[in-house]
């Protein structure tokens, strides 16, 4: 856009372009990688002012594209391990990812804040949290082998939610033992499949 306002004398402000300053600043856009092998440029001097000529080159694109682009390449020292095995490997590094993420998380696991002052207190928090997150993903893999698969915010979310309550009520006469109803909160169609497939019913009272 400047250089065409440039070439029809519209030049606005600040000094005169020139062939130097507008191939210096060209050559500063394609410093990014691969940029000069994928545009090839010439400028010239037209009516006392610059004129730039470019084009895009689609063999170097196109093998780019081939050779580099979407690639790759995994090392590893487990040289037992088949090429299935690697790259499942290598694909299942969010979960150690995930995990950390649930090791920040404020309301769950809770690693910080930590209000703490002695290195021993502050060892014994991280063990918990640690503990609590190795219970967490057992409790998401069992759960996962159930056929639901879930976060472990979610999972969290939906369990927490599942509440008992015991009501009592007083006898006729008004002299006996008050007579005793436990039962659980309404749950969504979610928390009762989580509740069937954990048999959390054994834990009712």
């Amino acid at each position: 856009m400047h250089l065409e306002s440039w070439r029809a004398g519209q030049v606005r402000g600040g000094k005169k372009p020139t062939v130097a300053v507008t191939e210096k600043k060209v050559k500063a856009w394609l410093k990014a990688r691969h940029m000069k092998d994928l545009f090839s440029f010439e400028i010239k001097e037209r009516d006392g002012l610059p004129d730039l000529v470019y084009q895009f080159n689609d063999d170097a694109w196109e093998n780019l594209k081939i050779t580099l682009l979407g690639k790759t390449i995994l090392f590893t020292n487990n040289d037992q391990w088949s090429d299935g095995e690697i790259v499942r490997a290598y694909r299942s590094q969010y979960h150690v990812e995930e995990a950390f993420r649930e090791m920040k998380n404020p309301h769950h696991i809770a690693l910080r804040p930590q209000y703490h002052w002695t290195d021993q207190k502050i060892r014994v928090h991280v063990f918990i949290c640690v503990v609590a997150l190795m219970l967490l993903s057992l409790l998401r893999r069992e759960l996962h082998h159930k056929g639901i698969d879930l976060s472990s915010r979610r999972m969290i979310e939906c369990l927490s939610d599942i509440r008992e309550m015991t009501m009592f009520f007083p006898s006729e006469d008004g002299t006996g033992k008050p007579t005793m109803k436990t039962t659980l909160s309404k749950m969504t169609e979610e928390q009762k499949q989580i509740y069937q497939v954990l048999d959390l019913h054994r834990y009712a009272s």
